[in-house]
């Protein structure tokens, strides 16, 4: 039935519009232009003529390029930059059909004359000067020209420039095209150039040098001087005899100093050795007289001069006219050294010869077969003990090399217990034997005997051969001894005092029996009995005997506390480690707590195993069945007793379920199962494990209403936008703004309005608030600039204007001028004007000449 409805009222809505429509369905807006296309000049307006019709409907004038031309609201079209483009016009009416069209838009240059500016100075033509005129500023060419063009008629001012140059100013009557010849002149600096006694500099005096041109003086000095320093602008550049100022650009001074001419001796030296001068200076003057004395170093001798002083006059005195060198010559002192071999037999030795003082020598001596270096001697006194002998050549030497005949030492050594002989360290020519014979003492026998520090065995005599070396023999000796076994039956060990592999003959050993535990020890027997412990025995011969141990038994009980807790099993008599297995088993209402002996807990399982190691007496613990009930709590509330509650089995246990401030019980679970919201709960004969849980929810939040006052030093500001907790909303005609359902909190807020200054802050919300904004307005800049000569006024004249304040201006030309426009923010010629302050502004006056 609803689907019927629904058609039945489509159908009517349907046959409702094409009813209402049907008289204005092909009804269309007429415009016929008569202004097909506008040609203009820049600043040039014209209104664009057409007919409409319904006469009523509306029209929407749009410039494709506003850069180029700008059209109003009634069709008027402005020239602004030379250029094409179109004006759309769009006609509308409310029930017609609405219609475009489009009008070509020429923009031409407004016309003018052509100014060219010829610069040049008494060189030709200046390039790069910078030509200001018209309102512009341009750069001459190569052929020092400026072009300006459009230039309207009248007599125009112009200033031309260019680093270096003066600057020439001066204006043009404009009635046709012109051409302007400026004549520039370069700026000129003065260099002061001076110099002391003792010579000249040239040019001298004020020297005057044009912008960018270079200078060069030359500094002169008279007869027996020379240049002693050069200082330009205060600064020193040194005994330079000429200096150049390159592209000038500033004022300098120059001034330079002489010294009188003074000489350089120059000393050198050939070999080693030092040359001295009295006086000893730096330089001298002309026709001083200095003495030069050679001093050969150790091991040289000075053989004569050479250079500007001849001779071998030692000290010679030389006279300075002039920079003198003089070479001092050296020889280094040659000496003899001389060696022989001693005997001569002995051996040979290499080294000896000629040589220079401080050479280094090196004597060798080396010896024949069948001898040995003993040492170097010079006059019967030791030298060296080494072969090799180095020193250095310092004068003559003779030297001796001694050598012997070889001998060797065979050192023989014996250990306590006998001796070896010869004995002691006994000498051995060379490639000859040498028999020694080892003799252990009563009770001993010979150890070991090592030749050369390896053993050869326990041997009783040894002969080195052919000996060319040293050697050595040393022999060492022992007691007889005897072996003593110890063994054991059962579990046990015996321990020997002293302990030892072997004992000597006769010595007597301590035997204890220590049972292991569980053990007890029963005798000895082999080459001891008794049951004597600790028992001695002394070795005579090698010797074994046997400690017998048995095992303990122990008693184990075992009972239940209380007796009707429950019964136990395994208790009995055992075997020194075997093991036990108690058990205990509860009867019906109780459980199993531990095992404790003497009171002390040693189990708590049912089943206590131990290994026996002493009698025991045991019991098993029982006690009656506890439940625990388990409570807990969501947030926003408790349960009270809370946690794991232990409830004897049958009895009664209650929870109280309280809600924190701002929440309410949501619901209680008992074992999982809902029992739905409740503040208590009482569980009844327990006889198991239970859980108990309360969840809480909170109550919903309070909200409260904030309004903003909004006003300015006037009173009370409509249509401010107030943003405050997600909203924005426009203040009444008293200023108001109301938020409501605002939650508690500190929440943050902005108020703003066209003009003014944006305001923001926070509101702490414990309630319904209000608060008051006052808003300052926005405050702007106007700046006015003047081409020409004049005066612009402001009215009121302020720093700053408020947002929609208006001023006043009006321009005062200078005596001789007048005021021709405004231009920038303001334009037209009415004076005074007035401007709106809605943002900084920058206004314009132009006076003609």
């Amino acid at each position: 039935m609803k689907k019927i409805l629904y058609t039945v009222f489509l159908s009517l809505v349907i046959i409702t519009m094409v009813a209402t429509q049907g008289c204005f369905l092909f009804r269309v807006v007429k415009l016929d232009l008569q202004t097909d296309s506008l040609t203009l000049f820049v600043s040039e307006a014209e209104v664009i003529q057409l007919k409409l019709n319904p006469a009523d409907a509306e029209l929407k004038f749009t410039s494709a390029a506003t850069s180029i031309a700008v059209v109003s609201d009634a069709g008027e079209v402005t020239g602004v930059s030379p250029g094409e483009t179109k004006i759309t016009i769009e006609a509308s009416k409310d029930r017609y059909r609405g219609v475009s069209k489009t009008v070509d838009v020429t923009v031409l240059p407004v016309p003018g004359h052509e100014v060219t500016f010829s610069v040049s100075d008494s060189q030709g033509a200046v390039e790069e000067a910078d030509v200001t005129f018209n309102g512009e500023t341009k750069a001459t060419d190569a052929q020092g020209k400026a072009v300006f063009t459009g230039v309207l008629a009248g007599n125009r001012a112009y200033t031309v420039s260019k680093t270096g140059y003066n600057n020439v100013t001066g204006s043009v009557n404009v009635d046709s095209d012109e051409t302007v010849d400026v004549i520039l002149t370069k700026k000129t600096y003065t260099v002061i150039a001076t110099a002391g006694s003792g010579g000249s500099i040239d040019p001298s005096g004020e020297v005057e040098v044009s912008y960018g041109d270079s200078i060069t003086f030359s500094i002169l000095t008279d007869d027996g001087y020379a240049i002693e320093d050069v200082v330009s602008d205060g600064v020193s550049i040194g005994q330079v005899d000429s200096y150049t100022y390159t592209k000038v650009t500033s004022d300098h001074s120059i001034h330079a100093t002489f010294k009188l001419k003074t000489y350089a001796l120059t000393t050198n030296v050939v070999g080693q050795g030092t040359v001295t001068k009295n006086p000893s200076k730096p330089t001298y003057d002309h026709g001083e007289e200095v003495q030069l004395t050679a001093t050969p170093d150790e091991g040289w001798d000075f053989t004569g001069w050479s250079g500007d002083l001849s001779g071998t006059a030692n000290p010679a005195s030389i006279t300075m006219d002039s920079n003198k060198t003089v070479t001092a010559t050296f020889t280094i002192k040659k000496y003899t050294i001389a060696a022989s071999a001693n005997p001569p037999a002995g051996g040979t030795v290499s080294g000896a010869g000629s040589y220079n003082h401080g050479d280094t020598v090196n004597l060798v001596a080396t010896a024949n077969e069948g001898y040995e270096f003993v040492n170097w001697t010079e006059n019967g006194v030791q030298v060296s003990a080494n072969a090799a002998y180095s020193f250095t050549v310092t004068a003559n030497r003779t030297l001796v090399a001694n050598f012997r005949l070889k001998t060797y030492t065979i050192t023989a050594t014996a250990g306590g217990g006998g001796n070896i002989n010869p004995a002691g360290n006994v000498n051995v020519t060379h490639g000859s034997s040498q028999s020694f014979t080892i003799i252990p003492n009563a009770n001993y026998d010979i150890g070991d005997v090592k030749v050369d520090g390896v053993s050869v065995g326990a041997v009783s005599s040894y002969t080195f051969n052919n000996v060319i070396a040293n050697h050595t023999i040393a022999a060492t000796f022992k007691l007889k001894t005897y072996a003593l076994t110890t063994n054991v039956v059962g579990q046990g060990t015996v321990t020997k005092n002293p302990s030892k592999p072997t004992y000597d003959h006769g010595e007597e050993v301590q035997l204890t029996a220590t049972p292991d535990e569980g053990w007890d020890f029963t005798g000895w027997s082999g080459d001891l009995s008794g049951t004597a412990n600790p028992a001695n025995i002394t070795m005579d011969s090698n010797k074994t005997v046997t400690a017998t141990f048995t095992i303990k038994k122990y008693t184990i009980a075992a009972s239940a506390n209380p007796p009707a807790g429950g019964t136990v099993s395994g208790a009995g008599s055992y075997n020194h480690g075997d093991t036990v297995n108690l058990v205990a088993t509860a009867n019906e209402g109780y459980e199993f707590v531990n095992w404790t002996e003497n009171g002390v807990q040693v189990s708590t399982n049912t089943t206590y195993s131990f290994t026996v190691t002493a009698n025991r007496t045991l019991v098993a613990n029982f006690r009656l069945k506890t439940y625990t009930i388990t409570a807990t709590a969501g947030g926003g509330g408790n349960i009270n007793p809370a946690g794991n509650v232990n409830v004897t089995h049958g009895s009664d246990q209650s929870f109280a379920i309280t809600p924190d401030e701002g929440y309410n019980v949501e619901d209680v679970l008992i074992d999982g199962e809902s029992v739905g919201p409740r503040t208590s709960y009482t569980f009844t004969g327990v006889a198991s494990d239970h859980t108990i849980h309360a969840s809480f929810s909170l109550l919903p939040p309070p909200t409260y209403t904030v309004t903003f006052n909004v006003s300015d030093n006037q009173g009370a500001v409509q249509g401010a936008s107030v943003t405050f907790y997600g909203e924005t909303k426009a203040t009444d005609a008293q200023g108001k703004a109301m938020f409501t359902g605002v939650l508690a909190g500190n929440r943050a807020y902005t108020v703003s309005k066209t003009g003014y200054n944006n305001a923001t802050g926070n509101v702490n919300v414990d309630g319904d608030e209000t608060v008051n904004v006052i808003l300052t307005k926005k405050t702007y800049t106007l700046t006015t600039n003047v081409i020409g000569q004049g005066t612009v006024t402001k009215n009121p004249s302020k720093p700053t204007y408020d947002h929609g304040e208006e001023v006043q201006l009006t321009a005062t030309p200078d005596e001789g001028w007048d005021f021709t426009g405004w231009s920038g923010d303001l334009t037209g010629t009415a004076n005074p004007a007035n401007i709106t302050m809605d943002s900084n502004k920058t206004v314009t006056a132009t006076f003609t000449i």
